[in-house]
């Protein structure tokens, strides 16, 4: 009776936080009696409009009890959402009978066409995927709950067509299922049932994957596939981070699918369906999609995290599949480029020149790069970035198979196609796909020069130097010591005193001096360019090589002498290439050299500067060897700006006058 009275006050509109004050107890009564109404309603067909609509608040009633806060009283601040279902152990015998779950099931299939309804079930059935705590008298019991639950899920999804509706909401049970339930309840799974719930996860993946695609396509408003992608690219994260616990090689055939799944959403046709509706091929105007879109890398970092280690899992097939797409794109851009160049040379109209054909290489090869850079590299904040091991796993187990010879000569050789070189096949794939996009690089340098610079692309160019970036602070004169094994070819090219790592630090230094020459007006890519500078020069192993080419000692001198067209950079690329300067000017040099780039270069560079700026340092005195020199601070432009440095220098500089 006392239930009744509560359950119509919930129903004369009174929310259900009010039961809080009178206990847990309540709370109990409440929802075995919902459950008893819900049984009830399930067993009807053809409700009336006004049924359905007492179904739906029974319904929405249930999962506001199966979303209550469980904690403490003095605890509980508010009825927050999605809320982790941990009941206590008095909920035993409500939540663990297996009838609970079985009807929600039941009523979710009979609702599921009814939008606003269906959100409900699902939730329900989320919250009870999220179940954990001492509602479990022991392992067993949560194992038997689990297995119970994914049977349910299967049932429910095989042989329907989901609808837009259901997309969030099965994505989240499945989350909460991955996430709240341990590793080894998971792995106790009967392996058939464990099998069949992984293949029902990798074909929804990829289908909510192509289904997001779509809504780019069409520019919707309500992104709720792209939502569900997300949870589900979320739950594979998870999964393979803990691979660790589960059979050997069970993630890898999932991975394989998901990972071409993306690769093919983000390819224009043939190869891809990008940007492809069920009716045809759908394009948005170039220039309105560049103002309203988020950089990519920002705005699908985390799917590019998943994918990255989705491609790792199965790096046997992804690493050369990326390398292919590179190879294949590389060549195809150097050709239409050539072609382009003759066609201006007949025509006297420049705007005649179709660029769809260059646009859709572009895209292609900007994806291609971007999920290479995540499936070679992490960028970790703050620690030191280590290869990942299934990347360095990969490359060891087909060290026998590769010719460092021919590696070397191909990762030398980003002029040439790599199926030129004789002996191609027997070369390391991870550097191999690093000369894949070296040799994207060099048409785009060489472009640059026959000035065709108005045919490229600046964010293919961003592409190239964020992926040189994340790819030198973890390879570029890798640490062995860092590492429990290590790969020979990884080791013979990027290793320490290598020809390897000394050539592809000219060629990023070279790099460098091409992009600040030919896109000073592009400010995202010249301070892209200019981040690259700085990591090369951050780390003074790496700092020490790179005082070593001729073109950094070029390259400072133009800058302090504010020779075009450095002096065109905007104000904060500046500031980013003095830091890199400075940090240039810890790395290793004899006395005479180093008192040489101090008094020439960066004098040069505080008695050049016309806008304001302070005397960046007094001169320096070289009675005092070998002081300890903390930092300084120097003003430019419009801005004070402190570069710290700790490091043992020849002469001291003396402190900075602001």
């Amino acid at each position: 009776r006392f239930s009744r009275i509560l359950i119509n006050r919930y129903m004369e509109g009174f929310c259900l936080t009010s039961i809080c004050s009178f206990g847990e107890d309540a709370l109990r009564q409440v929802f075995v009696m919902t459950m008893e109404v819900l049984q009830e309603f399930s067993r009807r067909e053809n409700l009336s409009a006004h049924m359905s609509s007492v179904f739906q608040r029974w319904l929405a009633l249930a999962n506001q009890v199966l979303s209550w806060n469980f904690l403490p009283p003095n605890h509980i601040l508010s009825l927050r959402k999605n809320v982790n279902l941990k009941p206590t152990e008095s909920w035993r015998e409500a939540l663990l009978d297996t009838r609970v779950m079985d009807l929600f099931f039941t009523v979710h299939r009979k609702i599921r066409e009814d939008s606003d309804m269906s959100q409900d079930s699902l939730q329900c059935l989320a919250q009870l995927a999220s179940m954990h705590g001492p509602v479990f008298p022991d392992e067993s019991a949560q194992v038997s709950y689990l297995a119970h639950l994914v049977e349910g899920l299967l049932g429910m999804i095989n042989g329907i067509e989901i609808e837009d509706s259901e997309a969030v909401g099965i994505s989240n049970i499945i989350s909460n299922l991955i996430s709240m339930f341990p590793r080894s309840t998971l792995t106790a799974l009967p392996s058939e049932l464990f099998s069949s719930f992984i293949n029902c996860l990798t074909l929804l993946t990829c289908s909510f994957g192509r289904s997001a695609a779509l809504e780019e396509v069409l520019d919707k408003d309500d992104m709720v596939y792209m939502e569900a992608y997300e949870r589900l690219l979320e739950s594979w994260l998870t999964l393979v981070q803990d691979e660790q616990h589960f059979p050997r090689g069970c993630f890898v055939q999932p991975a394989v699918q998901v990972f071409n799944s993306y690769i093919q959403c983000h390819l224009a046709a043939p190869d891809g369906t990008r940007n492809m509706s069920a009716n045809g091929v759908t394009s948005h105007d170039e220039e309105e999609i560049n103002e309203l879109q988020e950089d990519d890398r920002e705005l699908f970092s985390d799917q590019l995290c998943s994918i990255g280690m989705m491609g790792r899992v199965a790096a046997d097939h992804c690493i050369p599949l990326l390398t292919s797409l590179l190879e294949e794109r590389v060549t195809r851009l150097h050709g239409q480029l050539q072609r382009t160049q003759q066609h201006l040379l007949a025509s006297s109209d420049p705007g005649s020149v179709d660029r769809k054909v260059l646009d859709d290489l572009y895209e292609d090869i900007h994806w291609v790069i971007l999920v290479s850079g995540y499936v070679l590299a992490d960028d970790p904040q703050g620690e030191t970035p280590l290869i990942p091991s299934e990347v360095m796993e990969f490359s060891i187990k087909h060290s026998t198979e590769v010719d460092i010879n021919t590696t070397l000569q191909i990762l030398g050789s980003p002029g040439e196609k790599a199926s030129s070189i004789p002996g191609f096949n027997r070369t390391d794939s991870v550097i191999r796909l690093l000369s894949a996009v070296l040799r994207i690089s060099e048409v785009e340098s060489r472009a640059t020069r026959a000035n065709l610079t108005e045919l490229l692309s600046p964010q293919m160019g961003k592409d190239i130097v964020w992926f040189l970036r994340r790819w030198a602070k973890t390879y570029l004169l890798l640490d062995e010591k860092l590492y429990e094994q290590i790969s020979m070819p990884l080791s013979t090219a990027f290793g320490a005193d290598t020809e390897g790592s000394r050539w592809i630090v000219g060629y990023l230094l070279e790099k460098v001096m091409s992009n600040l020459s030919a896109w000073s007006s592009e400010s995202e890519l010249a301070n892209e360019t200019v981040e690259l500078l700085v990591t090369l020069v951050e780390k003074r192993e790496r700092a020490n090589l790179v005082v070593q080419c001729e073109g950094w000692w070029s390259l400072a001198k133009q800058f302090a002498s504010r020779s075009p067209p450095l002096h065109l950079l905007s104000s904060s690329v500046q500031r980013s290439l003095m830091k890199a300067l400075v940090l240039g000017g810890f790395a290793h040099m004899d006395s005479d050299t180093k008192q040489q780039y101090w008094a020439e270069v960066m004098w040069g560079i505080s008695l050049n500067d016309h806008k304001g700026c302070c005397s960046i340092m007094s001169p320096v005195n070289h009675n005092k060897p070998n002081c300890f020199v903390c930092g300084w601070g120097f003003c430019l432009w419009d801005e004070l700006i402190f570069v710290s440095v700790c490091s043992q220098v020849y002469g001291r500089l003396g402190s900075c006058t602001v």
